[in-house]
């Protein structure tokens, strides 16, 4: 980046960004994705290129929620990302639309992975997305619902796998015994036995 707010394709040192947000590079080595929050958009640097390109979402920074393919997709500060196991697939936390997006990584097209209602809420301000080591499921911070949610993509499945939906509150515990405060983040262990969350408003982990 070139150190100036901006939306500037190009070479990784004059390109320019509006608030990157979260990276997940590619398992190969070859591409890092970055979440541009505040450019509403998904950019990729090419680090053996040193080129950035946007692949998804507005050129200009325009915001939305609809579905489409590269720059006719539309974002509203997108949060975490994460690659799924095998590179085809980018998961996006939405935030301020609320969904949980995909973008296809070999034809940039993105669509909405619909999560279900869980204990009568849906999705609220999501800030972060994990998907598991066999690339199955999602694991979501659900942030203004102070809850982590599992969801199962083959199945459309969703549960809720901790913290109380809508109840703040700083407690250890097993499933809905447990309360959290704006979770923001989360990312599994390296053999995928456990799921560590940033408790954003609890200033833990």
């Amino acid at each position: 980046g070139s150190g100036s707010q901006g939306g500037a394709d190009g070479a990784a040192s004059a390109a320019s960004f509006k608030q990157p947000w979260v990276l997940a590079g590619s398992a190969d080595g070859r591409y890092l994705y970055i979440s541009e929050s505040l450019g509403h958009r998904i950019r990729r640097l090419d680090l053996s290129s040193q080129q950035v390109t946007t692949v998804a979402g507005s050129t200009s920074g325009s915001s939305g929620s609809t579905d489409g393919t590269g720059t006719a997709a539309r974002f509203y500060h997108p949060a975490q990302i994460s690659l799924s196991p095998d590179g085809t697939s980018l998961y996006i936390a939405d935030a301020y639309t609320s969904k949980i997006r995909k973008l296809d990584v070999a034809s940039s097209a993105v669509t909405t992975v619909v999560v279900a209602s869980v204990a009568g809420a849906g999705l609220d301000h999501p800030m972060g997305v994990a998907v598991s080591l066999d690339g199955s499921t999602l694991y979501i911070a659900d942030t203004d619902r102070h809850r982590v949610l599992k969801h199962v993509l083959q199945s459309g499945a969703t549960s809720l796998l901790a913290g109380l939906t809508s109840t703040r509150g700083f407690d250890d515990g097993i499933g809905t015994a447990a309360r959290f405060n704006e979770p923001w983040a989360v990312t599994l262990s390296l053999y995928g036995a456990h799921l560590y969350v940033s408790d954003h408003s609890n200033h833990a982990i």
